[in-house]
């Protein structure tokens, strides 16, 4: 049993620190505002992840953040528009805000 439960937090752990550091150069926006009417949409954004490998739901939900975030980095995106955030992971939008030049 204990080694089970330590395979389990190691798991966890371990899905927490594969986060690219860069990705935290992506925004979070909660719902549409008019900045994100200024920006490019460069994809949808998608996390599915089991709210039971996590313990509280904050944490659970962070995760699901920083998932999107690192897709948005991949798009070449600065910012996510959060749509949903539930017990079944999260949508988002990937936008470019920032002008370049």
């Amino acid at each position: 049993m204990k080694q089970l439960l330590a395979a389990i937090t190691v798991f966890t752990l371990a899905g927490c620190a594969t986060m690219d550091p860069q990705a935290d150069q992506v925004g979070i926006i909660k719902g549409n505002s008019a900045f994100s009417s200024q920006c490019q949409f460069m994809g949808n954004v998608v996390s599915h992840l089991n709210p039971m490998a996590f313990l509280d739901t904050a944490e659970y939900e962070q995760q699901v953040k920083n998932d999107l975030q690192v897709q948005a980095l991949k798009m070449g995106a600065d910012s996510v528009v959060l749509q949903t955030l539930d017990d079944r992971g999260g949508t988002g939008s990937a936008l470019k805000c920032a002008k370049n030049g």
